[in-house]
């Protein structure tokens, strides 16, 4: 995770921190954002009266995202004001962590993803239906978060998760997952081929576009429950 907040806090400017990779430790790498070291920087920043966390991340584990959108909650709680500024994407897990901002802002071209938990098993008819269950729970605590941000109803959030939506900044703003659309000409950033490969119900805009440029690759756990 890379953090710039020693350097700003000595210019005497907002701390900032970038969550610009997968949410939770990468298996082959050992990269990632994971909840312990977001802690740890965290809490380095002391008390200042407000923060910007800016996020760019196809997604990841959601149990660290959800210790990580905790923890943010809890700098809030003291006093602390976060800010989230989604600066090209926040899909699945990492739209979790955008939920912890007191104010969430979007580049005019970001895109906010959210879908229902998903995850890898293997074992018997029994083992199956334990995880069919597992994954249920963690939908409505998924659910929960974005409710509670939005002010949505749960059934209408449970569809969006269920249809796997895929939302532009002025329809993230229109649906109450972000309160100010900040004004970038910028192209919007590429998907990785794993998100591409995955994901069930990428808009028509997003396949085409990524149709139309060099690709890239990167491995992800992207909303596991492991």
């Amino acid at each position: 995770m890379k953090l710039n907040y020693s350097l700003r806090n000595e210019a005497n400017e907002t701390p900032e921190i970038l969550i610009y990779d997968q949410i939770g430790e990468d298996w082959w790498t050992g990269d990632g954002v994971t909840a312990k070291r977001f802690r740890q920087d965290l809490a380095a920043l002391g008390s200042p009266a407000e923060i910007n966390v800016r996020i760019n991340s196809e997604g990841g584990s959601v149990y660290e995202g959800f210790a990580i959108y905790n923890a943010l909650k809890e700098f809030s709680g003291k006093g602390s004001k976060v800010v989230v500024i989604i600066d090209a994407a926040a899909l699945s897990a990492a739209s979790v962590i955008a939920m912890a901002g007191d104010t969430i802002k979007a580049q005019e071209n970001a895109t906010i993803m959210i879908h229902n938990a998903w995850t890898i098993v293997m074992g018997d008819s029994v083992e199956m239906r334990k995880q069919a269950d597992l994954l249920e729970k963690v939908n409505g605590q998924i659910r929960d978060v974005y409710v509670a941000r939005t002010g949505n109803a749960a059934s209408e959030v449970d569809q969006w998760m269920k249809d796997e939506t895929w939302l532009t900044a002025p329809e993230a703003k229109a649906s109450k997952f972000v309160d100010e659309i900040l004004p970038n000409k910028a192209p919007p950033a590429g998907v990785s081929d794993f998100t591409m490969r995955t994901v069930r119900n990428a808009p028509k805009w997003i396949r085409q576009r990524e149709a139309e440029r060099p690709r890239f690759s990167a491995a992800l756990k992207f909303q596991s429950t492991n």
